[in-house]
This record gives C-alpha cells, structure tokens and sequence, in this order.
C-alpha cells in the first residue's frame, strides 16, 4: 500500500565497527562537559577541526573546547609563529597543548598556537635506514544504499563526484603502498630515490586528500543523514504484460522528495552482542514509534485531522529515528524489501 505523501522504505541496520579494525581512531574530545568520540582533523582559526563520523564534521571554538585526548597521538605541523614545527601531539588539556618534540614532553599555551596540520600517513624511515610504513586510507563511505536509490539530478551529480573523488584517492594510495614495497626491497641510492619521491608525493596528496573531503561533505549535503529515497524501479518481464498491480503500485510511487520516510529494522541490533541499556532503550523507542506511525499511515488521509495525526506521528517517528542513530553512531544500511 503506498501512504499518502510518504514513501516507506525498510533498511537493515548493522553495526560495523569490528570491520572498522585497528584503524579506526578512538579520539575524545570534551565540549562543554559533553564529551565526543571520533578522530581529531586539525586546528586553525582558534577552532578544533574533529570528525564525529562519517556524517558530522564539528568546529568548535577553542573556549568551549575543555579537553582532547588522542589515540593514538598524532604527527602534526604546528604553526607558532612563521614556520610549521614537525610535532606529535599528544593531546589538549586545561589550555594548553601536550606535544612531544625529540622525545622531550612540551606543553603550549593554547593561544599561542596559530595551527595545527594532521600530517597524511606518509612513509618515513626511521634514522634513515629503517623500513616505511604504509598509507594508512580514510574511511569509505557505505553508499551502496545511495546506488540502488532513485535519486535526483543533484544527487546523483553529488554521488558521481564522491565516486570519482574516492577512486582517485584510492588509486594514489595504492601507487604510494606500490613504492613503499619497493623501497623496502631496494638499497643504497635506489632507496633513498625511492624515499625522496615518496616525500614529494606528500604534497601532491593534499589536493586529492582536499577533493576526497569536499567530495563527502557535497554527498552529504545532498543525501543529508536519515533521507532514504526510494529504490529504482526495476524494468517488469514483459513490459505491457506486466501484472496490473504492479503497474499500478510503479505509478502511484511518489516521486524523490515527496516526504520520504525511512523505517529501519533493528532485528540485527537487538541480536548485536554487549548492546547497553541506553541503546536497549533506544531501540524500544524506536519500535514503538515505527509501529504508531505505520498505524496511523494505514488510515490517514489527505487532510484534516487525519493529516495533523500523520504528521505528528512522522514527528515522532524522527526523534526516535535520532535517538537510535545517536545511540548506533557505527551503523550502515542496506535496501531491504518490505
């Protein structure tokens, strides 16, 4: 049944952060009292630059921010006064800056710090005849969900260029772990060329690593957080012979953008091992919310109070949507047929 101005959509929601591995960082970042996990990006302009997920991009003023604390620490450029110094930094408390510098701890008053530049995970010999270590690659995007979905002209161009953003990425990275292989088989001049070269591809990095972010950040701006458009109509057998129903339930779909509503099946969360009550709680909400929603959707008309119903119900059903995503923050999604 299709409800009125609301495309139904069902998802399976799966936690994937036993995929995420060793790679993923565990920063923690402390705003307000309120702390927040994810991965340090950088800091200019007197704001702290950090990635909450692959959805949210925070800058927050350096006044508001009480505490950092990285994990693992970070190699970074830190501006001071004209030049960058090469640092790792440890961490950001009680206003001041924790970095280690020749192996000596150092602590620098917040305001004094112009910037601070996340260095790219760039091979590097240690004392100059130790082996390199490999690039280490940024988090794709789970946009499998965004292919099979019928999406606007906007969208799409969005996609695309995310798409052509993350193959350049991935192709350079690969060219660089190619070269770091080699040098680590080479010796002598051959070696140190291999290494020269492979420091200059720190530069040209940056603008792929620069189009990759604004690449993410446009498909996130056009396929915001919790917007499931509906799938792509698959062609029927026979074309004119296709059963009727279907023909009929193919031209009654809404088109992208008219209300559509996502509903999600937790089944996989609520058999995920080590959930908390918090997310329990979350997961119970969520349910409860879903279920008045398709209630009221079944029965709903067009206007009146019907329609007051519907959307309050649809107001409800987004808070709880919220609440379960805030709970779930590593969690992706697949088309799942209703």
């Amino acid at each position: 049944m299709t409800h009125p101005g609301a495309n139904i959509l069902l998802l399976r929601a799966a936690i994937i952060a036993a995929a995420l591995g060793a790679s993923c960082r565990a920063d923690t970042i402390t705003i307000r009292s309120r702390e927040q996990k994810g991965e340090f990006q950088g800091y200019e302009n007197r704001e702290f630059l950090f990635r909450a997920d692959a959805w949210t991009d925070l800058r927050e003023p350096r006044t508001a921010v009480q505490k950092l604390v990285l994990d693992p620490p970070r190699d970074v450029d830190l501006v001071l006064g004209s030049s960058a110094e090469a640092a790792t930094l440890v961490a950001y408390e009680q206003s001041r800056f924790v970095v280690e510098q020749k192996g000596a701890r150092r602590e620098i008053a917040g305001m004094l710090v112009k910037s601070i530049t996340v260095r790219a995970a760039a091979p590097a010999a240690a004392g100059g005849s130790g082996g390199a270590e490999e690039p280490e690659a940024r988090r794709a995007l789970d946009i499998s969900a965004f292919e099979k979905a019928d999406l606007t002209p906007l969208q799409s161009a969005a996609l695309a260029r995310y798409k052509t953003a993350r193959a350049r990425y991935d192709a350079f990275l690969a060219q660089s772990s190619a070269m770091v292989a080699m040098m680590d088989k080479a010796q002598g001049a051959k070696r140190e060329e291999i290494l020269n070269a492979l420091r200059l591809r720190k530069n040209e990095e940056q603008p792929v690593v620069r189009e990759l972010e604004a690449a993410e950040k446009a498909l996130m701006a056009a396929i915001p957080q919790g917007t499931v458009l509906r799938e792509k109509a698959e062609p029927a057998a026979g074309g004119a012979d296709a059963p009727a129903d279907a023909q009929a339930k193919a031209a009654s779909m809404p088109e992208a953008g008219d209300g559509n509503v996502v509903i999600i099946d937790t089944a996989s969360l609520e058999a995920s091992p080590g959930i908390n009550a918090n997310q329990r709680a979350a997961i119970a909400g969520y349910k409860q919310a879903s279920a008045a929603y398709l209630r009221v959707s079944e029965t709903a008309g067009g206007a009146g109070e019907a329609a007051a119903e519907l959307e309050a119900a649809a107001g409800q059903l987004q808070k709880a949507q919220k609440a379960l995503l805030g709970a779930f923050p590593d969690m992706t999604f697949s088309p799942s047929a209703r």
